[in-house]
Parts: C-alpha cells; structure tokens; sequence
C-alpha cells in the first residue's frame, strides 16, 4: 500500500474508496491475520508424496 499511496493515483478522486476496497481483499487472503502460520495449514509431512527422490 506505500507504494500506491506515495503514487501519482493518490490524488485521484476514487482513491480512498480503492484504497479502502483493496485493504479488505488483502486482509481477507492474508494468512497470518488469523493468528495461525501458514504451515500449520499444511498436511503432517508424512503424507506428502515425494516425487524423484
């Protein structure tokens, strides 16, 4: 978000409404916002299937 606050499109008149729109995308697909890490997610590593090893 620094980066598109600190561009020339900042001072568009939708800005603050895109802005605010683009925040809760990004909130709602960010892993870490629910207090667990990705990883946890993540099947136990034994029932991966390992390929060419």
């Amino acid at each position: 978000m620094l980066a598109a606050d600190s561009s020339p499109t900042a001072e568009a008149e939708d800005y603050a409404s895109w802005r605010a729109w683009a925040q809760v995308e990004a909130d709602a697909i960010d892993p870490l916002l629910d207090g667990s890490a990705p990883f946890d997610r993540l099947p136990p590593i034994e029932d991966w299937e390992w390929r060419g090893w």
